[in-house]
């Protein structure tokens, strides 16, 4: 009888150690979980999951924390879920983007591309894959993933954004 007492008393310390153990790494996952998640940075912009309120991430100076705006000046809106507002981008990544000059730019194999050309900005598209022909002259309305499109839309403001400073140096008014 002892000896099955002892056997129990060994299994209910082995066990105890290995709910500790889980529980340390039930821990270590949750902190390397919250820190895979994206931090909100100063100047993050978005809108809430219904697409009704936009938001921007504003630091306080100072602060470690963040705050988020709405577009009606509301501060920390009431019902207001970080984890399901969906947030687009931040304003100095993109006010920094669009201050590099950027004169030419092609993606996936040169099936889309834009530059700088004169006067203009002009958008090449080939017509191999990606483009449905419908019309007489050849072209068509091209298929792009939310990804090449985001690429496509970056791109063509900091061209536009070079294409205007050039102007500027030359004293054409847009």
């Amino acid at each position: 009888m002892s000896e099955t007492k002892e056997i129990l008393q060994a299994r209910i310390k082995q066990n105890r150690k290995d709910v500790e153990k889980l529980q340390a790494e039930g821990c270590w996952l949750e902190k390397e979980l919250n820190e895979a998640k994206p931090k909100l940075r100063h100047m993050d912009y978005g809108m809430d999951s219904d697409g009704v309120y936009f938001r921007i991430a504003i630091r306080p100076e100072g602060s470690d924390h963040v705050d988020v705006w709405n577009d009606c000046g509301v501060k920390n809106p009431s019902g207001r879920n970080p984890e399901t507002d969906i947030w687009l981008g931040n304003l100095w990544d993109d006010l920094k983007r669009n201050s590099e000059d950027l004169t030419e730019v092609y993606k996936d194999r040169a099936a889309i591309g834009l530059r700088i050309k004169d006067t203009s900005i002009q958008l090449y598209a080939s017509t191999c894959g990606i483009c449905n022909k419908n019309g007489s002259d050849g072209g068509g309305w091209c298929d792009f993933n939310i990804q090449n499109a985001v690429y496509f839309h970056q791109n063509l403001g900091q061209m536009i954004a070079t294409k205007q400073r050039e102007d500027a140096k030359k004293g054409v008014r847009v």
